[in-house]
């Protein structure tokens, strides 16, 4: 797969929604692009293991509001963005001001009435590069999220932990986990996969951070 694309009826892209891809000869993923916080590229050594990952310091926010005002987003205490919008359907990526890695607080506000509910929660943003390391047995041990992936001796992780240094809640999680070097769930390093919109606001790995506005 090169590209995963959604479009309105009109033949108009869905902002946030969009996601290209570029692979090398043996098949590794060289570079990722589209939605504004999908584009980067990645470098992989001789065991196809990717050794880097640039990734950009935005954050990719769509929803729903009442499509008669503008809706405003922020991370943190970055630059406030104005939503681009299609009817009730809003997308922006506001920019995470630096340090990073960092773990801010993405505020939406729909600007529809003088008492809007501000919408708000947290996402991950990872340092650029992120570099992960992998052990003998080509399982990742650490990446700009987790500083600690523990798999027992059949290969399969059961824990994941951060220091306290490292932006990111919780400190310590217990995934299941698959008889490969893959999570079932919890955290991954990896590409980012299909996007909904949801019922409330808040921050997901493989999705834009989505909500739908209060009082609409």
């Amino acid at each position: 797969m090169t590209s995963r694309k959604r479009y309105w009826a009109d033949g108009s892209e869905v902002g946030g929604q969009q996601f290209t891809y570029l692979f090398d000869d043996i098949g590794n993923r060289k570079a990722t692009g589209g939605r504004a916080s999908a584009v980067g590229t990645n470098a992989a050594n001789q065991l196809n293991q990717i050794t880097s990952r640039t990734v950009p310091g935005v954050v990719d926010v769509v929803g729903l509001a009442n499509p008669n005002n503008d809706v405003t987003l922020q991370a943190g205490s970055g630059t406030v963005l104005t939503a681009s919008r299609k009817g009730e359907y809003f997308s922006g990526a506001p920019v995470v001001p630096a340090p990073l890695p960092a773990y801010p607080q993405i505020q939406a506000k729909s600007l529809y009435g003088a008492t809007q509910t501000l919408n708000a929660g947290k996402t991950y943003v990872p340092a650029s590069p992120e570099i992960p390391t992998y052990d003998a047995d080509g399982n990742l041990t650490s990446d700009g999220r987790w500083t600690a992936y523990v798999w027992n001796a059949e290969n399969r992780l059961v824990e994941m932990r951060r220091d306290t240094a490292t932006p990111r809640d919780p400190s310590k999680s217990s995934p299941s986990s698959t008889t490969t070097n893959r999570a079932a769930s919890g955290s991954s390093f990896g590409p980012e996969t299909a996007v909904r919109p949801e019922r409330s606001c808040g921050p997901n790995r493989r999705t834009p951070f989505t909500c739908t506005m209060v009082g609409t």
